[in-house]
């Protein structure tokens, strides 16, 4: 496997675990390189599939890929009390 696709499948256990114990210290700065790790590799997974399928349509798809990682980033923040 190529470490693009390593990376979101490290960032999903790295994120169940902080999950599980809580973020704290030397955690937290890990679960900050893994969440930045997994927004690089799927923002490269857009442009691959945007270099594709061209350029009207490929910049639809990076701008949606923008779109849906702002909102996941930017959703759990709203909705904690």
């Amino acid at each position: 496997m190529k470490t693009l696709e390593i990376l979101p499948l490290l960032t999903i256990t790295a994120t169940a675990g902080i999950a599980a114990v809580g973020a704290i210290g030397w955690v937290a700065v890990l679960a900050v390189m893994a969440l930045l790790s997994a927004v690089l590799s799927s923002v490269h997974h857009a442009e691959v599939v945007a270099h594709r399928v061209g350029e009207p349509l490929g910049t639809l798809v990076l701008a949606l890929a923008v779109t849906v990682i702002e909102t996941a980033l930017i959703l759990p923040v709203m909705l904690v009390p």
